[in-house]
């Protein structure tokens, strides 16, 4: 007789949801009984060759709600959630199925996820670098707090040069997505949750080159959805004959891909970031289905938004934006998925001015003034932030100055050059005065000295900023509270930051 077993299991708890990642032995299709109210019990007893033997508990539940997993069918991996709650809720659940061989009753203990503890800044966090791999801790500290211990995560890594992070939508440890390697030679990989986690490849250049026909091209960029966990997209850049861009997606996980064109066009040397819409808004699109990458395209270099209201598959041209330099990036509002950000060439003097679209993508507008803010990816560097519940809070750094916007970006203000010269933002919104900083590069020119840290927190806008990473740079294995200087800087979305709870 076959039962299944769980085998792994984990919860993820932040201020107004919980996430639940399980897996059994056999597949099966799994319920979860939940309630914010500890359920009674009584004893199981059966009679067993005439003796009375104690077989666990019967949780007496009064109203407790049913979540069925996300997944359908039969699977071995179950996911549930994002549960609403509230932040002060205690949670008790347990799973089961009667979906079994012989379609028995079974279930796993009863789980108890309480409140969370609030912190002021990430404790769990991952760090990835151009040269030295990929970097975990589990004890981040504020400014005043220990040095955190960075150990090296990167078995199963064909190459320690990577490209990106990105974080994986469960949010679960060791849940992560990297993009490793140089140009055509990148690989897509995801790390295992298992306890002794690896690397594990999902998408190669040579399966995106048979997916697509080309003769060559590379990934370039890597998101997912956090509407759709299972959902991955890649943009894949192939200049080579007229085949163009393109939105590969997988719809489990990485386990398999199809291949969606963006742009057949020839001159597509510069294609940008993916960037998916979270939360509907305005929109009359389902939320989840809203995907938008810029590109600069042809003779001239127009830069050009492009839009999918259906998870990838079909793709329609924006505005288009006259002559174009650099290659730009583009950022979905996390409030609204038909308001979209990107950077744009104004003059000659003036190459990175910041864009807004309210319509997904069409009427842009600049919004930054004549402060120059255009988000981009070459040939530096600029990050943004937006709030995840309040869109008039932006924060932006480009030319390794901080600027903030409290209003929409009707009025911004400088916070200064960056003290070390960071490149890298990211912000968690529970806490979005608390800044998370990295440098990019080895070494800067001498008027600014990169100092022995490759990444920094803030609490004034970089007035101040506590280095907790690299102060050891003769350490190569990154032990203690070390990531080695000579790491090459963080890599794009290189800081992915665990919620502070």
């Amino acid at each position: 007789m076959w039962w299944w077993v769980l085998t792994y299991l984990d919860n993820d708890r932040d201020l107004d949801s919980l996430h639940v990642l399980a897996q059994t032995n056999h597949p099966a299709h799994l319920m979860m009984a939940w309630s914010t109210t500890k359920p009674a019990r009584s004893p199981i007893y059966r009679v067993v060759r005439g003796k009375r033997v104690f077989c666990g508990y019967k949780y007496i539940w009064d109203t407790p709600n049913l979540t069925e997993q996300n997944q359908s069918l039969d699977t071995f991996t179950h996911t549930f959630g994002p549960i609403a709650l509230q932040p002060t809720d205690h949670v008790w659940y347990l799973l089961s199925s009667t979906r079994t061989l012989y379609e028995r009753y079974c279930q796993s203990p009863l789980i108890h996820v309480p409140p969370p503890e609030l912190h002021h800044w990430t404790r769990r966090m991952y760090v990835g670098t151009k040269l030295k791999g990929v970097y975990y801790t589990e004890n981040f500290t504020g400014p005043l707090g220990e040095q955190p211990t960075w150990t090296p995560v990167n078995a199963g890594l064909h190459s320690l040069k990577i490209w990106q992070l990105e974080p994986d939508p469960m949010g679960l440890p060791y849940r992560v997505w990297a993009l490793a390697g140089t140009s055509g030679n990148r690989i897509l990989y995801q790390r295992s949750p298992y306890a002794s986690p690896v690397w594990e490849p999902r998408l190669t250049n040579t399966d995106c080159v048979a997916l697509t026909g080309a003769a060559s091209g590379e990934m370039c960029w890597v998101a997912t959805n956090p509407t759709a966990i299972q959902q991955i997209y890649v943009l894949f850049n192939s200049p080579v004959g007229d085949v163009g861009l393109w939105c590969i997606r997988s719809l489990d996980s990485g386990l398999t891909w199809a291949a969606f064109q963006i742009e057949p066009g020839v001159l597509i040397n510069y294609a940008g970031n993916i960037s998916v819409g979270i939360r509907q808004g305005t929109s009359p699109y389902i939320f989840g289905s809203v995907l938008y990458t810029v590109i600069c395209w042809g003779l001239w270099w127009k830069l050009i938004p492009y839009l999918s209201t259906d998870w990838g598959e079909t793709w329609t041209s924006r505005d288009a934006i006259s002559f174009q330099l650099t290659r730009y990036r583009c950022q979905v509002d996390p409030t609204d998925h038909s308001i979209v950000y990107t950077g744009a060439l104004v003059n000659l003097d003036n190459p990175t001015e910041l864009f807004r679209s309210e319509q997904h993508g069409a009427n842009l507008a600049e919004v930054d003034g004549v402060h120059h803010l255009g988000i981009y990816l070459e040939p530096e560097i600029s990050s943004m932030w937006i709030h995840e519940t309040d869109h008039n809070w932006l924060t932006t750094l480009s030319h390794r100055h901080l600027w903030t916007t409290l209003d929409y970006c009707a009025n911004w203000t400088d916070h200064g050059e960056t003290f070390k010269r960071a490149e890298r933002l990211a912000i968690l919104s529970p806490q979005p005065e608390h800044l998370y900083l990295a440098r990019d590069q080895n070494a800067y020119p001498i008027v600014h000295p990169h100092g022995p840290h490759v990444l920094y927190i803030s609490d004034d806008y970089g007035a101040t900023m506590y280095g907790k990473a690299g102060a050891h740079p003769t350490d190569p294995a990154g032990a203690g509270d070390s990531i080695p200087y000579n790491c090459g800087g963080v890599c794009l979305q290189g800081m992915q930051l665990f919620p502070p709870y």
